[in-house]
């Protein structure tokens, strides 16, 4: 896991230093994944204390929703080309994009 976050993290640092929407949650699951560990070898060094491992869970949560938010964030151009609909209707001038179903 900490591969694949440092990856992404990568490769938005890398292709999207300028889009200040995706650098942001990217930068903080790196942080998250620091800490992650962290937490992960006090968890074991402490003999599963409850409030360290309490912590590494909320942690956990933390992680998932981050890289929700980083995936919502980095689709949402391709969300902004769907048409806007109204009461399950297309809106009236809004041409569907190729390939999108109704």
């Amino acid at each position: 896991m900490t591969a694949a976050i440092l990856a992404t993290a990568g490769h938005v640092w890398f292709h999207h230093r300028g889009r200040r929407e995706l650098v942001r949650p990217a930068v903080l699951l790196v942080l998250l994944v620091a800490l992650q560990a962290t937490l992960g070898a006090f968890v074991v060094l402490s003999g599963l204390q409850p409030v360290i491992n309490t912590a590494h869970v909320v942690n956990g949560a933390l992680l998932l929703a981050t890289s929700v938010v980083l995936t919502l964030r980095s689709f949402r151009p391709w969300f902004d080309r769907l048409p806007e609909r109204r009461d399950g209707q297309l809106v009236s001038g809004a041409a569907a994009p190729a390939g999108a179903r109704g």
